[in-house]
């Protein structure tokens, strides 16, 4: 069943997407303009209105947690 594949943290799905959905609330509780544009976004896009993940990610790329360079990589110049 879906709910016993287990994420990278060795945690079952359901749980690590409790704990996600948590610490969402917890950040949107504590940032009540972060809360503002979530409810704004939702009323003006229907697909992400009804998109958990969608909203989730949001919250996230919108938090102090999101690393900005997780898709940078360094580049070297080898000088001989």
């Amino acid at each position: 069943p879906p709910c016993a594949r287990r994420s990278r943290l060795s945690l079952p799905v359901h749980q690590s997407l409790q704990q996600i959905g948590r610490l969402a609330a917890d950040l949107l509780r504590r940032n009540p303009t972060l809360k503002q544009q979530l409810e704004e976004k939702k009323k003006t896009d229907e697909a992400f209105a009804k998109s958990g993940a969608a909203q989730l990610n949001f919250v996230y790329q919108n938090s102090p947690y999101f690393e900005t360079t997780f898709t940078r990589y360094p580049v070297y110049r080898l000088l001989k």
